[in-house]
């Protein structure tokens, strides 16, 4: 699943204000108020939209991201200029659905992109263990708790060093589990709205194709699938790196390349449509070209796919497909 981002306008802070979930997240209810409009655009908020441009998040850096009575704790005080304090909120209909995972990736992708070298921190409730649970998942550890009116709160934190551990431990390898199944099924079913991928009008099943996923001690950090043609290639048809900006996209895909070659395959190709200019800026860096466009192939896909939605990553209109090849038998 593909997002972006943007600023937060007033019609975007009035939506995000009256913005309604159910006990007992209903604690982080803002309300509409010139205060909460005038804080949801003071520049340290943005707004995070999906593939067919529907605001589905924000997240927010700086003093916006701390709890005031965190500061008269001294909660705050370890790190100084070397930490950046973050927090974030998802649209009520996206919670609960398996999507925290890929929300968070991005946030966090943006956040070190634009502060690099630093440590990440974030303020969370402590009966929101289902939020702390995925914030574990992903390297962070609490340090304080504190609390305000009555309700703990726990600062928890990911250390610049933590990215290399992560490579470091970094394990590719086919599923082994049926854990690891049940993974690939949500996985799949968060970030393609199923298990059925379609490629030049074939339809496939993803538990069908050959897997490859990438884990983190017990934690699934990403997964591939591929096929081996007719032709002497090998296609790859999906590529999920939950934590972005580590190089987990790029151990799956050389996995794959060393799959293939070990098979006889004389080159790599995979279709991405014309929207996912992320993809095609991350497969061209890795030495893949474009060898073919195909108009109007995902307006027919719809017909097999009904879910392929229509506006895609930056509003971009989804017609079609291009294909991306790397070739393996040059030197």
């Amino acid at each position: 699943m593909n997002f972006t981002t943007d600023e937060i306008n007033r019609e975007r802070a009035i939506e995000i204000a009256n913005w309604s979930y159910g006990s007992p997240y209903d604690f982080y209810n803002i309300g509409v108020s010139e205060e909460a409009i005038a804080e949801l655009m003071n520049g340290s908020y943005r707004a995070v939209y999906s593939e067919d441009w529907q605001m589905i998040g924000f997240y927010c850096t700086g003093d916006s991201a701390q709890v005031s009575t965190g500061n008269a704790l001294f909660a705050y005080d370890h790190g100084g200029d070397e930490v950046i304090d973050f927090g974030l909120g998802m649209r009520p209909d996206w919670t609960g659905k398996g999507r925290g995972s890929s929300f968070l990736a991005f946030v966090l992708a943006v956040i070190v992109a634009n502060h690099p070298g630093h440590a990440l921190r974030l303020t969370v409730a402590v009966f929101n263990q289902r939020a702390i649970r995925l914030y574990q998942k992903f390297g962070f550890r609490t340090v304080i708790q504190f609390d305000r009116k009555g309700t703990l709160f726990q600062t928890m934190k990911m250390r610049d060093g933590d990215f290399e551990k992560i490579r470091a431990e970094l394990q590719i390898q086919h599923p082994q589990t049926e854990r690891d199944r049940m993974k690939l099924r949500e996985l799949w079913e968060a970030e393609w709205g199923g298990d059925r991928m379609v490629s030049r009008g074939h339809v496939y099943r993803l538990p069908d194709l050959i897997q490859r996923i990438a884990k983190v001690e017990d934690a699934l950090v990403g997964a591939t699938t591929y096929r081996l043609d007719d032709n002497g290639g090998c296609e790859l048809m999906s590529l999920n790196a939950l934590r972005q900006g580590i190089g987990i996209g790029t151990a799956l895909l050389h996995s794959v390349e060393d799959e293939a070659k070990k098979a006889g395959c004389r080159r790599v190709w995979l279709i991405t449509s014309n929207d996912n200019l992320e993809a095609i800026r991350f497969y061209q860096r890795r030495g893949y070209r474009i060898t073919a466009v195909y108009p109007g192939a995902i307006d027919q896909a719809r017909s097999i796919k009904p879910a392929i939605p229509h506006i895609g990553d930056h509003g971009i209109e989804i017609h079609d497909e291009i294909e991306l090849a790397k070739s393996l038998t040059e030197v």
